[in-house]
């Protein structure tokens, strides 16, 4: 997988761009990769995947996230995705206008264009599919519902929140995972029979409280 940082930097020729957060890359994002990856095909032209680091919501509220950068772009490889641009998120990209946001895409070679149903863009969110539509046809797909309620970021952070990695994982397609350093702490695990091991993660991903048991690998 082709990473890059830059719209100019992409490949040159026509591609077919998939926009989203992508936090989480659960079942419906997956989806519309999926759906986006068969209109690539038929084309003969790259799937490329614009998603931004952090989340937006991350950088503007101050939320947590599903996945980190690393894990992120480790699961868009295993979604076969040909190139990620990754867009850092910083206050001047919250400032961009709808316009600059759509010369991206033309800077893209944009063929088609696939969004959620819940996307907007540029300042304000004031650009939605009738812009896209100027630069490219665009595709909506609609919000994949499952277990009662649309598959959603925000809806799994609640989940795991609320300790309900059951149903996370359902939603996610895949159990919910965390990557640290593990830590010395207080050993009181080891006074009452049951060592832990204390990960350190970064402080805004998302975990449910609680003490865990878990099956361990080692390289071989």
């Amino acid at each position: 997988m082709l990473l890059i940082n830059d719209p100019s930097d992409a490949p040159a020729g026509p591609k077919v761009v998939a926009i989203g957060s992508f936090d989480g890359l659960h079942l419906g994002h997956q989806h519309l990769i999926h759906q986006a990856q068969q209109a690539a095909k038929h084309l003969h032209v790259p799937l490329l995947v614009y998603t931004f680091d952090p989340p937006s919501k991350v950088f503007m509220r101050g939320e947590g996230f599903l996945t980190d950068l690393s894990e992120k772009l480790e699961l868009l490889r295993g979604l076969g995705v040909e190139i990620a641009l990754i867009v850092p998120f910083t206050e001047a990209f919250a400032r961009r206008s709808k316009d600059d946001f759509l010369e991206d895409l033309r800077t893209l070679e944009a063929r088609q264009i696939y969004v959620g149903a819940d996307f907007r863009f540029g300042q304000g969110r004031a650009g939605g599919l009738e812009d896209l539509n100027a630069v490219a046809p665009t595709h909506i797909l609609p919000l994949l519902e499952l277990g009662g309620g649309p598959v959603k970021s925000s809806r799994i952070r609640d989940l795991l929140r609320a300790g309900d990695v059951d149903e996370a994982k359902l939603l996610l397609g895949r159990a919910y995972t965390a990557r640290g350093i593990v830590r010395e702490g207080d050993r009181l695990g080891r006074k009452l029979g049951f060592p832990t091991a204390n990960l350190e993660v970064a402080p805004l991903k998302i975990l449910p409280l609680g003490v865990f048991a878990v099956r361990v690998q080692t390289p071989q």
